[in-house]
């Protein structure tokens, strides 16, 4: 039986630190950390009130794009070194402009309560503004959040919606789960075809528990033609990887074939 266990995760930055080179950006921005804890300026912008802080300040002197570049590599500096309201402060600002890594981080730090107080509305929207445009983290994240029902109700037909996107953009995870779906008829009319494609691509990527879940495809010829050696060769490429559950079949089938000769 095919791994049936939806993925989901938050995501950590990860590489190394970016070190800013450039003098004049880098005074700036150490402006900006020496004015982190001021108090904001309020004031009125056509009827609205409008808080002004230091990140938004460095948007205004460096351009949206170049700065949030840089904010955005700071709050992840800042994040794995464990400055997470700090981080998610530095997000928030940049998030609002529009930069969707950003939303994507601030949704993730609701969902955690990392730097911010839990909240799972707010990370629903964060994750919405980044997976609108495109941002395939998001996508998949939002089809987790409705197909387990966290903070929302269950709603298998929007979790293949999102994880469609995301697949589409090559997200791993996303087809591996599209594949479960079509196979057990959730959120879609089941359908054993689609679903041994999505593995098929999840498992060209290399994703081990695709591989697997194709490899019961071709032995059952579900979907596919059935095909015992293509199946052989599927676990063998997710055993590798250390799939328990491909180790376990491969011993089966060797052992099966040993007992008939």
């Amino acid at each position: 039986m095919a791994d049936n266990t939806s993925r989901s995760g938050v995501h950590q930055a990860t590489g190394s630190p970016v070190y800013l080179r450039n003098t004049r950006i880098l005074a700036m921005l150490m402006t900006f950390f020496a004015a982190m804890t001021a108090n904001a300026a309020i004031h009125h912008t056509d009827g609205r009130l409008v808080q002004e802080t230091p990140q938004s300040n460095i948007l205004r002197d460096l351009g949206t794009h170049t700065a949030s570049h840089y904010l955005h590599q700071e709050a992840i500096k800042a994040y794995k070194e464990g400055h997470h309201a700090y981080a998610a402060n530095t997000w928030r600002v940049i998030a609002q402009q529009g930069h969707a890594p950003a939303q994507y981080h601030l949704g993730t730090l609701y969902f955690n309560g990392e730097g911010v107080k839990q909240d799972l509305k707010q990370a629903l929207a964060w994750y919405q503004k980044a997976a609108s445009q495109g941002h395939s983290k998001a996508q998949y994240n939002m089809g987790v959040i409705f197909a387990k029902g966290i903070g929302v109700e269950v709603d298998f037909n929007e979790a293949v919606i999102w994880w469609r996107k995301a697949a589409l953009s090559g997200n791993t995870d996303a087809q591996f789960n599209l594949g479960l779906m079509y196979s057990n008829g959730f959120g879609a009319n089941r359908d054993l075809v689609t679903a041994a494609r999505w593995w098929q691509k999840a498992a060209n990527q290399g994703d081990p528990a695709a591989q697997f879940s194709l490899g019961i495809a071709y032995a059952n010829g579900h979907g596919v033609q059935q095909n015992w050696e293509v199946a052989e060769v599927l676990w063998k490429q997710s055993a590798d990887q250390g799939y328990d559950a491909a180790v376990k079949a491969l011993k089966i089938l060797h052992n099966t074939a040993k007992a008939s000769n």
